[in-house]
């Protein structure tokens, strides 16, 4: 058909061939560029995985770093908590070991104090003559001859004990043979024969001056028909003990000292 039997004119028919290329170029276009978007958009979700995948990691990472850490921190404050505690008790042990020593100091120089005391008392009396005093009715000693006799053994008793961890001694011959050969003359005036009564530790007794170490063998009546003993005790003194009737069981029964045995 021609333009003239459809009225339009050459121009027209130009101007529609132009405006139809126009609208495919702007179709072609639009197309492109939705084809393009879609792609980019693709690529940026592609990228955005991408992304979270490695924070995740990394979030991942960051949390067993952080538990680690916490595990190392309390493994560090145990650790210095068990090191304090060892550090307090060596400190309090040490302490304890220092009281005892200090202790045992005080008590050496007690026993050293004693220890002299006892031996100048010692040299007094091995100064003194021997006129051992004798009852010219009874032809017997003395009561004051058996008391000294006494007296001499348990100051010789005494050194023996602070020199032996207070073991007091088991026979005479630990205290009179040293005395004597130090003292050039008899250790007693032969007015007694002593027997060991205690031969313990003076450390177990709790109530010094009241334990029975030595006492004589036998009974003596004096001139006035009265019985008598002579008695040494723990803290180095000495005594007679007077009974009318002989019998002395009653008074030694509260002076002797029986320590424990081992079982109780």
């Amino acid at each position: 058909m021609s333009a003239a039997a459809t009225g339009t004119t050459p121009s027209a028919l130009k101007l529609m061939a132009m405006t139809k290329l126009k609208v495919g170029i702007v179709g072609v276009v639009l197309v492109a560029g939705l084809a393009t978007l879609l792609v980019v958009q693709q690529h940026t979700q592609v990228k955005l995985r991408e992304e979270n995948e490695s924070l995740r990691q990394q979030a991942g990472q960051l949390a067993q770093w952080s538990a680690e850490n916490k595990r190392l921190s309390n493994l560090v404050a145990q650790a210095s908590s068990s090191l304090a505690n060892d550090q307090l008790h060596e400190l309090l042990r040490l302490r304890g070991q220092v009281g005892m020593l200090r202790d045992q100091t005080n008590e050496i120089r007690k026993l050293r104090e004693e220890n002299r005391r006892l031996q100048a008392s010692l040299r007094k009396a091995a100064q003194e003559p021997l006129q051992p005093e004798t009852d010219p009715a009874a032809k017997e000693p003395t009561l004051k001859a058996k008391i000294s006799d006494a007296k001499e053994l348990m100051l010789a008793f005494r050194i023996h004990a602070n020199e032996n961890q207070g073991q007091f001694p088991t026979n005479f011959d630990q205290v009179t043979k040293t005395w004597s050969a130090a003292n050039g003359r008899p250790f007693l005036t032969g007015t007694n024969q002593f027997e060991i009564v205690y031969a313990g530790s003076l450390h177990e007794i709790t109530d010094p001056g009241s334990v029975i170490v030595i006492r004589d063998r036998q009974a003596w009546q004096a001139a006035d028909g009265s019985w008598y003993k002579v008695y040494g005790f723990d803290d180095g003194s000495s005594q007679a003990h007077k009974a009318l009737d002989g019998n002395f069981d009653a008074f030694e029964k509260q002076h002797v000292f029986l320590p424990p045995s081992a079982d109780q």
